[in-house]
């Protein structure tokens, strides 16, 4: 091999080695800006049902059939479903709450509160329920399971609405009478602030990964913000006559508001406060509120008139109606999404529905 050739070899193994080299360090190098300082505790995982997938999704609710009729203590006003597939009815007439096997295994089970209940909350893993004493503006922690009150904490004047925190260490109560939010810690028990929101607080939405919260001023046309760890009210947002009921879609970012002065539902943007839609009920405005899994379907209650609501919310339409008891007020819907129960409050009964859902034109049970 001639001298020329040599070095010209010996060159060209001499640039890939560079250049291998050089690319090695590129990959390696540190980074030398410093990183951005993050609290990963500061906001809770998002809930499982952002990131589970329902057998509804795709799927929106097109019927209710009411399947069953059972008498319950007097005047029920909230409903919630417990994990193990049982009920649970705050009974504001006779002062209990009410928990009852749909089954028909067990009778229903009654626990005293020392109150009229107004609303209720269940505690993650729901073996705690949270209720709302309206007479005696105070909340009362229920242990399902031994089945009787363990602490009570003090409230504003007439608390309404109750939501708790992502992380389940607050309580949130709007009083409706004294115009505040009361923040209560659920470890002890106690109000550790109160807030100052606007007239007449009812329903209340709490963002599932942020430190907010949104509230339903009916007193006047308005949603609140609140800063719930700093207890602080941020803003407010004009919506329409008198806010009622708040539901929002599992990722927090779009609630759903009812007005008690023009019976209709209204969809807004969380970040922004854009209307994104609105559904005017024609037999009467909503007393209550649930959102379908996936957040497709939005079932109402109009306590006035005695019927039930379902709402595309993609479409923000009426979907099917269906008659009701005397003055519907609470509603849920059972975790698979397919039994719809709501609780009359003038009859004293609990009736359930099958819900139709459908895709693609074909209706499923």
């Amino acid at each position: 091999m001639s001298i020329v050739a040599i070095a010209t070899a010996g060159l060209a193994l001499a640039v890939w080695v560079l250049a291998g080299l050089t690319s090695f360090v590129g990959r390696t190098a540190p980074r030398k800006e410093p990183l951005a300082e993050v609290n990963f505790g500061q906001f809770p995982p998002a809930p499982e049902a952002v990131r589970a997938l329902h057998w509804t999704a795709g799927k929106r609710a097109v019927a209710l059939t009411k399947t069953t009729s059972t008498d319950v203590p007097t005047g029920p006003d909230a409903v919630a479903c417990l994990p193990d597939g049982r009920i649970a009815l705050a009974c504001r007439g006779a002062g209990v709450l009410a928990i009852l096997d749909p089954r028909g295994k067990d009778p229903i089970r009654q626990i005293a509160l020392g109150g009229m209940p107004a609303s209720l909350c269940l505690a993650k893993g729901g073996g705690v329920a949270w209720v709302a004493l309206a007479d005696k503006s105070q909340v009362a922690r229920v242990d399902l399971g031994a089945g009787k009150v363990t602490a009570s904490a003090p409230c504003g004047k007439a608390p309404d609405s109750l939501a708790l925190t992502p992380d389940g260490t607050r309580l949130l109560v709007t009083n409706s009478a004294s115009d505040d939010l009361t923040i209560v810690d659920t470890g002890n028990a106690q109000a550790v602030a109160t807030v100052p929101v606007g007239r007449g607080p009812r329903g209340i939405g709490v963002h599932p990964t942020k430190p907010y919260a949104t509230v339903a001023l009916g007193g006047g046309g308005d949603l609140a913000k609140v800063e719930w760890q700093k207890a602080k009210l941020e803003g407010l947002l004009p919506i329409g006559r008198s806010p009622a009921r708040i539901v929002q879609t599992p990722d927090g970012d779009t609630l759903y508001v009812s007005l008690s002065g023009s019976s209709d539902i209204v969809k807004y943007a969380r970040a922004d406060g854009a209307k994104l839609g609105n559904c005017w009920l024609e037999k009467g405005a909503a007393r209550s509120l649930v959102l379908g899994p996936g957040g497709k379907t939005l079932f109402a209650s109009a306590g006035d008139s005695g019927w039930a609501y379902v709402v595309d919310t993609s479409q923000m339409a009426v979907s099917a109606v269906e008659k009701t008891d005397v003055l519907p007020d609470g509603v849920a819907l059972s975790e698979d999404g397919r039994i719809l129960w709501v609780a009359n409050r003038g009859a004293s009964t609990l009736w359930s529905y099958s819900v139709g859902w459908s895709e693609g034109g074909e209706e499923t049970h």
